[in-house]
C-alpha cells in the first residue's frame, strides 16, 4: 500500500519512470515486462483463492529490478511474499543464496516462490474433481450440476490469470543490458515453470469438462427414463 512518500521515493530517489510508478497505485489488468535502460518493470499476477474458497482472483505484485536494487510493491498484506522476505531476514544461508548472487537471482527467487505457492491450489482442485467424480457415480448427479459449474468457473478464472503470462518470460523480450546470460537464465526458468503450471491446469480443466459432460448425460438419461415411465 504505497503512500505519497513511497511514490516520491520511487520516482525521485530511485529514478523509476513516472508512468511505471503511477502503475503501482492502481490495479493492472494485464501482466507485463517492460525493460528500460536502467531497470525492468514487471507486473505479476498470481492466482489466489478467496477466503470462502469460492472463486479465484489475481493477486498483483509489481516489481522494479535494476543492476543493484529489487523493489516489490503490492496492495495490502500478502502472505506469500511477506513470508519470503521474513525468511530471508532471519535465515543467513537463505539470505546468501537469494540476495548474495545479485538482483537477477533474487528476482528469480521471489518469482519462483510466488509461482510455487500456486501448485497447492492446483492440488485442491484435483481433490475437488476427485470428490465430484465419486459423487457423480454414487447416484448424486442431480446435486452435482451446481458444484461442477462452480468448479469450472474457478478453473476458468485460474486459466485467465495464467494464460497471459505463459509466454511473457521468453527471452526474446529482453534487450540491451537485460539480454545478459543471468537474466536469460532467470526468464527461461520462469517460462519453464509457467509451462508446467499451464500443462497441469489444462489437465484439470479437461477432467472437469469431461465430468460435466458425463454428469449431464446421466441427468438426461434419468430424466428420459422418468418421462418414459410417466408416459406409460
Amino acid at each position: 500500500d504505497p503512500d505519497d512518500e513511497d511514490v516520491r521515493f520511487l520516482q525521485d530517489d530511485l529514478h523509476f519512470h513516472a508512468l511505471d510508478v503511477a502503475e503501482v497505485r492502481k490495479s493492472t489488468i494485464q501482466p507485463e515486462v517492460e525493460p528500460h535502460p536502467t531497470y525492468v518493470f514487471l507486473v505479476i499476477h498470481v492466482p489466489v483463492q478467496q477466503p470462502d474458497e469460492r472463486g479465484v482472483v489475481p493477486a498483483e505484485i509489481d516489481m522494479f529490478v535494476s543492476h543493484d536494487i529489487l523493489v516489490t510493491v503490492h496492495p495490502g498484506s500478502m502472505t506469500m511474499i511477506e513470508g519470503f522476505f521474513r525468511d530471508v531476514s532471519v535465515n543467513e544461508d537463505l539470505k546468501q543464496r537469494a540476495v548474495g548472487r545479485g538482483p537477477a537471482y533474487l528476482l528469480y527467487s521471489v518469482m519462483d516462490h510466488l509461482f510455487d505457492s500456486v501448485f497447492p491450489l492446483l492440488d485442491r482442485f484435483a481433490i475437488r474433481i476427485r470428490e465430484a467424480e465419486n459423487k457423480i457415480f454414487s447416484r448424486h448427479e442431480r446435486n452435482m450440476v451446481t458444484e461442477l459449474s462452480v468448479l469450472q468457473r474457478d478453473l476458468a478464472s485460474f486459466r485467465s490469470i495464467i494464460r497471459p503470462q505463459r509466454h511473457l518470460y521468453e527471452t526474446g523480450g529482453l534487450h540491451g543490458d537485460w539480454n545478459s546470460p543471468a537474466f536469460q537464465v532467470v526468464f527461461r526458468s520462469l517460462h519453464g515453470k509457467l509451462t508446467r503450471l499451464w500443462d497441469r491446469l489444462e489437465t484439470l480443466w479437461e477432467r472437469a469438462e469431461a465430468l460435466a459432460r458425463t454428469n449431464d448425460t446421466l441427468v438426461n438419461y434419468k430424466l428420459n427414463e422418468f418421462v418414459k415411465l410417466v408416459t406409460i
